[in-house]
């Protein structure tokens, strides 16, 4: 009796351990922003990337760091910082169901990000874009969108995205009823290790 009782409080100390020791990615780019005084544009890139973490558990927080992000990305005339900040903003009216603002901030980001070649977030902006349109039944805008961030995510060999648009993708094929085009999305989405 003592025995398997012992294994058992041994196995729960180490998962307990396990996931204590473990910091959620928010809490992390959190610490690394407090810790870094600079305003320069990796402290934009820090905001960015706590306010895209962030977006919808805490959504007045992603507010407050896109703000700031867009106005310190102004002042170094960084333009890869804000057009990730605006791809995050229009998330953001997304959310609310502003589909309108969400459409106009999302072209804004795309030139600008365009502009400065950062494929990464223009995977981002086009994944989000998409599934904007998507809710508002422009499927074959959608489907251009999905399609674009696909072919930019498996470029950069970003798996996560690859596997994300796969799958939303086929989900699309299945919302318009076209069951056939949906598998050729889907099963590649179950096979990638995310």
């Amino acid at each position: 009796m003592r025995k398997p009782l012992l294994l058992f409080v041994i196995a729960a100390l180490g998962g307990y351990n396990v996931l204590v020791g473990q910091q959620k990615p928010a809490d992390s780019l959190m610490n690394a922003l407090r810790s870094h005084k600079k305003n320069d544009t990796a402290k934009v890139n820090l905001m960015n990337a706590l306010a895209q973490e962030s977006r919808r558990a805490h959504p007045n927080l992603t507010d407050s760091l896109v703000k700031i992000s867009l106005e310190l990305s102004d002042q170094l005339n960084y333009k890869k910082g804000k057009g990730k900040a605006l791809a995050i903003q229009a998330n953001r009216y997304y959310d609310l169901s502003n589909f309108r603002k969400a459409d106009t901030t999302f072209e804004e980001a795309k030139q600008l990000l365009k502009s400065a070649n950062d494929t990464s977030a223009l995977t981002y902006l086009y994944r989000s874009q998409a599934n904007l349109l998507m809710d508002e039944g422009d499927y074959s805008r959608s489907l251009d969108g999905f399609l674009q961030g696909l072919k930019l995510a498996e470029l950069t060999g970003d798996v996560k995205q690859v596997v994300d648009i796969n799958r939303t993708i086929g989900y699309l094929y299945n919302v318009i009823g076209d069951f056939e085009k949906a598998i050729p999305y889907q099963t590649p989405a179950l096979k990638q290790p995310q």
